[in-house]
């Protein structure tokens, strides 16, 4: 009977050990920080650039980022964004007297965004690509002094993609691309990309 109650207390000290080994090889560790991002975008097939030549202008985002290490090389990243994108153009038409007219078109759009990333880190070099959803909740458009609202839509859905340096898990910086699917409203249809150099810190 004792030696029945030792095998038991040692078969039990074993599949303890086996089940600690196990949680501590599949333990996934989550880190949590800020992410702020400035470049450039271009909302493409937009109603009121159509006949104009746009130019890249000013996008920028800042928000909430958490990454969920899988792994020692491959985490997922889910990221809350407020992002803003931007696109302009200029015509110039000619009038009598000497003199040219200038238009300046331009359009401004404002979403928050989640998007979420599978990284994976090849030795401080990481690559980077996802799905990233959205909300557009303000944009506006104007020729000239004129300023219009357009008829939103209100979900944003793209991929965004992207590389960089990671220091010890701590700091990555980076260059991230997004290219747009939907059309981000009824009426002037403008499909919004942007290409934009980031910094995101772990702070917990």
């Amino acid at each position: 009977m004792h030696a029945i109650r030792n095998i038991s207390f040692a078969l039990a000290l074993l599949l303890a050990a086996q089940i600690s080994f196990a949680d501590e090889e599949s333990s996934i560790h989550a880190k949590l920080g800020f992410r702020a991002g400035f470049g450039v975008s271009l909302l493409r097939h937009h109603v009121k650039l159509a006949d104009l030549k746009p130019v890249p202008s000013i996008a920028y985002s800042v928000g909430a980022v958490a990454q969920i290490d899988l792994s020692d090389n491959f985490s997922i990243s889910p990221e809350l964004l407020y992002s803003a994108y931007s696109s302009s153009a200029e015509k110039v038409n000619k009038i009598e007297n000497g003199f040219d007219r200038l238009t300046e078109v331009g359009v401004e759009l404002h979403a928050l965004e989640l998007p979420v990333l599978a990284r994976y880190d090849f030795g401080g070099i990481y690559a980077e690509a996802g799905p990233q959803v959205g909300w557009n909740f303000s944009s506006k458009m104007y020729t000239n002094a004129e300023y219009f609202c357009p008829d939103l839509n209100p979900l944003a859905f793209g991929i965004a993609a992207g590389f960089g340096t990671d220091s010890y898990g701590i700091l990555l910086l980076g260059i991230r691309a997004y290219f747009g699917i939907l059309e981000y409203a009824k009426d002037a249809k403008g499909v919004p990309w942007s290409l934009q150099a980031s910094l995101s810190a772990f702070l917990f």
